[in-house]
């Protein structure tokens, strides 16, 4: 999947895969419930190996918290 988003006045193009959260039940537990980052584009260059461990974990927050609605 991907998405556009703006960080600061810098558009780029995120590329995710989204795990669903699936409760847990009696023989299973809960899994899911994230975003995963594959790659951060901009200007069609992949900058993914610039981005801070501490940003792309806000990034998957928010997507993710955007698709849950």
């Amino acid at each position: 999947m991907n998405t556009d988003y703006t960080y600061g006045n810098i558009d780029l193009k995120i590329e995710y895969d989204f795990y669903e959260f699936v409760p847990a039940t009696y023989e299973n537990p809960s899994e899911g419930g994230y975003v995963e980052i594959t790659d951060i584009l901009h200007k069609r260059e992949s900058i993914l190996e610039l981005v801070t461990r501490d940003l792309l974990a806000e990034i998957e927050e928010e997507i993710y918290e955007d698709l849950k609605e």
